[in-house]
């Protein structure tokens, strides 16, 4: 729009009653607007020049004029304004419509408001038409009057303003627009076209006329009948037929319906505000006292849009800075002056606190924030405790930048007065807003002063700090809980006030999910355990629920450790058994053998070595599922059926198989002939022969029961370097236990394994306790896996077993080595039954 490019404000939306709803003879638009420097709202008024009446147009803008140099509290505030080829546009202070403000009005604050809404139009004419301006308004009517946020009534629509004489300035332009005003609003010389009637009566005449039959307008909207009562003899006076019997403005603001001394307490209230400035210091300290009951009843927008300016007014200009600054001291007559002024805030501060707790979160952003921000920064410790008194409700309504910005730099200052009253309540009061604090100033800021107050000297302040700090436990990172949580309640806990025992005991409970085991085991039972019998009773009692809290905690961590210790030793076992099956799996057969060592049995190194691994990684000797075991390479593995008896599946060997070509040698045979050392006759010597022949220095025998299915079988483990280093007796339970059976060919051999399961691990006692009881062998075993495998040499048509496995009353010394170490023996694996090689054993 022309120059609009530059034009300073940005036009929004229309108000409901623009052109609408109002008098059909309103030619001006009403828009809500908005300032784009700091987005303060206004109110923009256009006329369209294209599409009205010249008449109108010409009217227009000579209220534009005159709109620029009028200057008055009930008069439409003028801001800024263009006139453009094809519009006029005229800014204003924010107001809507009276008629759309009465349609919102409360019916409890009906009366008052609307009589100090006419109160302002009489104050408003009174400036007009009275010395020394004498003029005339013209246009007084409903579509002229605006309200503003706080209620007060503002005329507008000077288009026909003049000045009222004969010859006057701008009469000519009155009579030639005077027609726009609507009929109703018309005096009754005004409608006989009456010129020198009109110019001989008073200034105002006119518009007194006009302001009674708006009163009725008004009262008729709200309580949907003609006025009544006092107002009755007012309206009646201002429609008199004769100008000269109608009041004047002047005389209307002092009839008693619109004067501050009458029983209507609003009206008293907004028009000392009004002359606040202009008030003695005793006189503003009645009125806030006055005030303090009353400030629940005042309509909402009368404590924000009026008190609280105010009273803000006055702490930045009056009071407030007095009580602010420090600067050079005062004289006799400063010093009597700024008490006064103290005195008037403590008096004040009470009423606007009550209004800000009423307000929504817009609003108080706007105006409360500010003034509680310059509040704080008052150098007074009472009004900093009135304040700190009532924060908590405010501080849900303060915003986070401000809270930590200038807000929180004033609280923290609370912390270092010397007043150890003022000191609680800056405590006190910040719990109300610490979880809305950024890290820094929570966690480090905030914590520094904590720290301070656990060492103060009043005994409360300790107390409540303990409490405070179990408050704000759960706002605070993990580093301020480690490193001031635990030491914090513990000495609250050696504290000599019983209370600060209390408290810590307590909060150390309501805190036991940031404690750790360790600190809780080591740290915090023993300081509880001295307070069980601590001499004040309620330090006892929390004692004992504080102990039994944490003894909650370490059982919970107990169990946890059980059971992470059972996963990692089912991880170990598992990872053992694959390990070992592989390992055993890769070995040649001279490794087993290599290196001599001497015969001490199961209690050397050796021995005690070779067991536990046999034992820890549960391999045994298992056999090849199908009855022929004939390898190339001569290797055997022997091990039990899935769904059938092991023993059954060798029995018979296939033929062709080493155990068979065994068989058929007739060793069954010999073993029946002794030749009394327990060897049979002249087989031994062979067997040892074809064994060293080999160069097998490390053999796993099993041996079996005659009597079938379904009867104990025994494995027997040898382990020889140069000697026998250990045995390892096993029995196996009756059931056949899960296998599976896998086939690997390495080159051109072949061997089978069979993997056995067991459920129970065989420990160091269970092994000692096989080679010691006489009775019966171990019945459970762990679940784990067995892959061992053992390759015989061809000549050899037995198994060979240590010497633990045979009765010492069959077995009997062949051959001893001359080597200079302890001679080994040589023993002969004789197959017997699982009874009676258990009493042998």
């Amino acid at each position: 729009m022309g120059q609009a490019t530059s034009f300073p404000f940005e036009v929004l939306e229309p108000t409901q009653s623009s052109c609408a709803t109002r008098n059909s003879q309103t030619y001006w638009a009403l828009f809500t607007g908005r300032r784009k420097a700091d987005g303060a709202e206004v109110s923009i008024h256009k006329l369209d020049k294209i599409n009205t009446l010249k008449l109108k147009v010409e009217a227009g803008m000579h209220g534009f004029q005159k709109m620029k140099t009028m200057r008055h509290p009930y008069i439409l505030q003028y801001l800024d304004g263009v006139d453009l080829e094809k519009e006029l546009v005229l800014v204003t202070e924010p107001v809507i419509p009276l008629v759309e403000w009465l349609a919102t009005l409360k019916p409890e604050f009906r009366e008052e408001q609307v009589a100090w809404g006419l109160r302002c139009l009489a104050a408003a004419l009174e400036f007009l038409t009275g010395s020394p301006h004498h003029m005339t308004h013209g246009m007084v009517c409903s579509h002229n009057v605006f309200v503003t946020k706080a209620g007060d009534w503002k005329l507008g629509g000077l288009d026909l303003l003049c000045e009222w004489r004969q010859g006057g300035k701008d009469v000519f332009h009155f009579q030639l627009h005077e027609a726009l005003v609507p009929p109703e609003y018309r005096a009754p010389e005004r409608r006989n076209n009456n010129m020198d009637l009109m110019l001989r009566s008073v200034p105002g005449a006119l518009d007194v006329w006009a302001l009674g039959v708006l009163i009725g307008d008004v009262v008729e909207l709200t309580e949907g009948k003609a006025p009544s009562g006092p107002l009755a003899s007012v309206h009646r006076r201002l429609l008199s037929e004769n100008p000269k019997d109608r009041p004047s403005a002047g005389q209307i603001l002092r009839h008693p319906y619109f004067s501050p001394k009458s029983s209507k307490g609003l009206i008293r209230i907004l028009e000392f505000l009004e002359n606040f400035s202009l008030k003695e210091d005793a006189e503003k300290l009645e009125f806030f006292n006055s005030l303090v009951p009353l400030v629940a009843q005042l309509p909402p927008e009368v404590g924000i849009y009026k008190i609280l300016p105010t009273f803000r007014d006055y702490v930045h200009i009056g009071g407030g800075g007095g009580l602010a600054t420090g600067g050079q001291a005062p004289d006799q007559a400063s010093t009597k002056q700024g008490m006064g002024q103290r005195q008037l805030v403590l008096t004040a501060l009470p009423v606007c606190l009550e209004i800000l707790k009423g307000l929504n979160e817009a609003t108080f952003t706007e105006m409360g924030e500010p003034l509680l921000v310059s509040l704080f920064g008052m150098n007074d410790r009472a009004v900093r405790a009135i304040l700190l008194q009532n924060l908590q409700p405010l501080a849900t309504k303060l915003s986070e930048a401000n809270i930590n910005g200038l807000l929180f730099d004033s609280v923290l200052t609370g912390f270092a007065d010397s007043a150890p009253q003022l000191r609680e309540l800056t405590l006190k009061s910040m719990l109300c807003f610490s979880h809305r604090l950024n890290d820094k100033n929570l966690n480090d800021r905030l914590m520094r002063c904590l720290t301070k107050l656990q060492i103060d000297p009043e005994p409360s302040i300790r107390t409540n700090t303990t409490i405070f700090l179990g408050r704000i436990a759960s706002h605070l990172n993990d580093g301020s809980r480690s490193r001031v949580l635990l030491p914090s309640f513990l000495k609250a806990c050696r504290d000599p006030f019983p209370h600060a025992r209390l408290a810590g005991l307590k909060s150390a409970a309501a805190c036991t999910a940031y404690f750790d085991a360790l600190s809780v085991a080591t740290k915090v039972l023993p300081i509880v355990a001295t307070l069980l019998i601590d001499v004040d009773g309620l330090v006892r009692d929390a004692a004992f629920q504080c102990h039994d809290a944490f003894m909650k905690v370490l059982q919970v961590n107990a169990q946890r450790l059980k059971e992470i210790e059972g996963d990692r030793r089912k991880e170990i076992l598992e990872k053992q058994g694959i390990g070992e099956v592989q390992r055993l799996e890769g070995l040649p057969s001279s490794v087993f053998g290599a290196g001599a060592a001497s015969l001490g049995g199961l209690t050397s190194s050796v021995a005690a070595w070779g067991a536990q691994k046999m034992w820890m990684s549960s391999s045994m000797l298992v056999g090849s599922e199908s009855g022929d075991v004939n390898t190339p390479s001569g290797g055997l593995s022997l091990g039990p059926k899935e769904e059938e008896n092991f023993f059954d599946s060798l029995a018979p060997p296939s033929s062709g198989s080493r155990v068979a070509a065994a068989s058929s040698d007739g060793w069954d045979d010999d073993m029946g002939e002794d030749d009394g050392n327990g060897w049979g006759k002249d087989r031994d010597h062979d067997v040892v022969g074809e064994i060293e022949a080999a160069g097998l220095k490390s053999s796993f025998s099993g041996s079996t029961s005659a009597r079938g299915r379904g009867e104990g079988v025994f494995l027997s483990v040898s382990s020889r370097a140069g000697g026998l280093a250990a045995s390892v007796v096993e029995k196996l339970t009756p059931a056949t236990p899960e296998s599976s059976l896998t086939s690997q060919n390495l080159g051109n051999k072949s061997r089978t394994t069979t993997r056995a399961d067991f459920t129970k691990p065989i420990t160091e006692d269970d092994l000692f306790s096989m080679l010691t009881d006489t009775n019966a062998a171990p019945s459970a075993f762990h679940r784990t896996t067995a892959n061992l495998q053992v390759p015989p040499p061809a000549s050899v048509k037995a198994t060979i077993a240590s010497p633990m496995s045979s009765s010492q009353s069959d077995l009997g010394t062949k051959r001893m080595t001359a080597t200079g170490r302890p001679r080994l023996q040589a023993k002969k694996l004789e197959v017997s039954k699982a009874s009676d090689l258990w009493d042998d054993f």
